[in-house]
């Protein structure tokens, strides 16, 4: 995966990456799991990230075998995101 800053890139900026193909979906998904590993791993056991989507890899494979094709499901299409939980 070429050099994309993962904490700094935009929804606009991963989007680019993958219209230019400088990234694929899967790239993405293992560079943002790397990350929280590395966060739950040093310092503060943080667990942000509790449930995973035990289909994310094959989900992110339909994402790029859609964009080579040009049929994209959306402008969201292979973007990883988590979403907050924020209630008890």
């Amino acid at each position: 995966m070429p050099t994309l800053h993962l904490v700094e890139a935009s929804i606009a900026d991963l989007r680019r990456a993958l219209e230019e193909g400088t990234v694929t979906s899967v790239e993405l998904v293992g560079a943002y799991l790397r990350r929280i590993a590395h966060y739950d791993r040093h310092g503060i056991a943080l667990n942000a990230v509790p449930i995973l989507n035990p289909q994310m890899f094959e989900e992110a494979e339909a994402s790029d075998r859609r964009w080579r094709q040009g049929k994209t499901l959306g402008p969201l299409d292979g973007i990883p995101y988590t979403a907050k939980d924020s209630y008890k």
